[in-house]
């Protein structure tokens, strides 16, 4: 059995102010597929775990608008335990773990709309929001308790 992590950005044609992550994002989803159908006769069982925005990590930017959405933010230790779940239960190549609406844009709302909407909201999503948000839902690292990516030591 092999998990391979990737992110729902990776169904996003174009990331913009990530280009990088989504790309790499983009690779897992692809290299998950390709090898799912190579090993497949080796009874060798592939899962890509494609989670949306999960806090409680060291990836999260917080002043960017999808961190500061609770019903877009999923915690690190539930998207774990789905994937460990989905794993086990097999017979699935890829799972949307964190929130409902994630799955449910990736299934039902990006088939309809152009692509170039998705490239146009993660745009939006993922950079610095300049409007006030409303009270208690913006969270900083100090709230969660999480340092910053600069102050992991190797």
């Amino acid at each position: 059995k092999i998990v391979i992590i990737s992110s729902v950005v990776s169904m996003t044609p174009g990331l913009p102010y990530d280009a990088v992550y989504g790309a790499t994002k983009a690779y897992l989803r692809s290299l998950a597929w390709g090898l799912a159908y190579e090993y497949e006769s080796d009874n060798i069982q592939i899962l890509l775990s494609s989670p949306g925005a999960t806090g409680n990590t060291n990836f999260d930017a917080p002043e960017a608008a999808v961190w500061n959405y609770p019903f877009l933010v999923s915690d690190a230790q539930s998207v774990a335990s789905y994937t460990v779940n989905a794993m086990d239960r097999g017979g699935q190549l890829e799972v949307y773990p964190g929130r409902f609406l994630d799955e449910f844009v990736i299934r039902f709302v990006m088939p309809v709309l152009p692509p170039s909407f998705f490239t146009w909201f993660s745009g939006v999503a993922f950079r610095p929001w300049p409007y006030d948000f409303p009270k208690g839902w913006k969270k900083t690292r100090k709230e969660e308790k999480v340092p910053p990516l600069s102050a992991v030591k190797e």
